[in-house]
């Protein structure tokens, strides 16, 4: 009975923390994108001044 209740515990904890990970994960990936994009737009304005 406590090994089961061990074990259920660990694996809906392991679930959480992979689905959270993976949304920070995509989150980050948007932000960086973006943040890249800005970046070479203003490189490409002081390029062409």
């Amino acid at each position: 009975k406590e090994e089961n209740r061990w074990v259920s515990e660990y694996m809906k904890a392991g679930e959480i923390k992979k689905k959270k990970k993976k949304k920070k994960k995509k989150k980050k990936k948007k932000k960086k994108k973006k943040k890249k994009k800005k970046k070479k737009k203003k490189k490409k304005k002081t390029h062409k001044r």
